[in-house]
């Protein structure tokens, strides 16, 4: 069993907290790959977002930067079947010239289930021989023009109905070892979580515009920032009590606050006051 050296132990706690250290949607993905670059040698590490249904959906990023011709990526679309992970995740649609030798590699895995295979690193020489490989299309047609002769791949996600994310390092020489193989798996949860992270903190950088905008249109009525803040809570359905917990004031203060804002907006009582709030929040989040 592969254990890993002090050397790769650190690269491998480096990586992680640069993986993390990004939370922009914009930037994520190269800082990412860049990432796993540094922690496991490799001619190119790529992460690639492919989508069954609408391949307008699919990305993919590229680390160092390749820019694939417009043959090669008709190529690789076309030859995409030929890739040995095809009849592993999906045994049933897939035809494959090494079909038969790729389901015994399954089977010898002892599941029918690609959920196996998620978070699992795969080479595709686990599966191909050298010879078996060069005599596919997807290799002659397009890795052997980028020099790829061997890849590593570890899947995040994988379903006929959403985005299959996977992370493949390639290499033009020698094989991934072992100990690169379980840097690969170690890292494969922390980035399935960095990347709901991303998704966490843009719908959070959202909804904190969206407020910004509501807090501007707010202003017009005279409101301070504590009032808006209370406000806000209370239109979230929030009682006194809650609203004080959550912003570290006395409920009595809650209360003196609200008479305010009611008389700031004109309105007689907190469900009047809500309405109006949200109708403002809602209206800013169309507008926007």
């Amino acid at each position: 069993m592969a254990r890993l050296t002090n050397r790769n132990l650190q690269k491998l706690q480096e990586c992680i907290l640069e993986i993390y250290s990004d939370l922009s949607r914009e930037t994520f993905h190269a800082t990412m790959v860049s990432a796993i670059a540094k922690a496991i040698p490799a001619s190119s590490v790529g992460y690639a977002e492919v989508s069954v249904a609408n391949s307008a959906l699919s990305k993919n990023v590229i680390e160092p930067f390749i820019a694939l011709s417009l043959e090669e990526v008709t190529a690789f679309q076309m030859y995409l079947h030929e890739h040995p992970l095809m009849p592993l995740i999906y045994p049933q649609g897939t035809s494959h010239p090494f079909k038969k030798d790729i389901t015994n590699f399954r089977v010898g895995k002892q599941s029918s289930h690609e959920d196996i295979f998620i978070g699992t690193a795969l080479k595709i020489h686990d599966m191909l021989t050298k010879s078996q490989f060069h005599r596919l299309g997807i290799y002659n047609e397009f890795y052997r023009k980028l020099k790829i002769e061997h890849q590593m791949v570890v899947l995040l996600s994988c379903s006929s109905r959403s985005l299959n994310k996977n992370i493949a390092v390639n290499r033009d020489r020698r094989d991934f070892t072992e100990e690169e193989r379980l840097i690969l798996n170690l890292l494969a949860p922390h980035i399935t979580q960095a990347l709901i992270n991303v998704e966490v903190c843009e719908k959070a950088r959202q909804t904190f515009a969206s407020l910004k905008s509501s807090r501007q249109s707010l202003k017009s009525y005279g409101l301070t920032y504590r009032e808006e803040d209370i406000l806000y809570w209370v239109a979230q359905g929030k009682t006194n009590a809650e609203t004080a917990g959550i912003l570290k004031i006395a409920p009595g203060t809650v209360k003196i606050h609200l008479e305010k804002i009611y008389q700031k907006l004109g309105v007689e009582n907190r469900t009047a006051a809500s309405a109006l709030a949200m109708g403002i929040i809602n209206n800013r989040k169309n507008v926007d």
